[in-house]
């Protein structure tokens, strides 16, 4: 969903471009748009499924520090990984 790759896109205005970030930023983006078109196929709304996703993505300098520790953290029943995997 494009609403939800501008808000991380706009997330990390303030982080300068290097491979890391961009990583993050796309590893970040494929898993809040699969947890969008999951929720979405349980019959959540467009709008309730975007507003969930977001919610769970957390704190992006948190998500930067655990991946760049590669360590695992659990946030908003999200756990972020290395590859920032979700487990819901």
């Amino acid at each position: 969903m494009e609403s939800i790759n501008e808000y991380i896109e706009l997330s990390f205005r303030n982080y300068p471009d290097s491979q890391e970030i961009d990583d993050i930023k796309n590893n970040l983006k494929l898993n809040c748009n699969n947890h969008y078109h999951d929720l979405t196929s349980k019959g959540y709304s467009e709008s309730a499924a975007f507003k969930e996703v977001i919610a769970s993505i957390g704190d992006i300098e948190d998500i930067i520090k655990e991946y760049r520790n590669n360590t695992t953290i659990t946030s908003n029943d999200v756990t972020v990984c290395k590859d920032l995997y979700f487990e819901l």
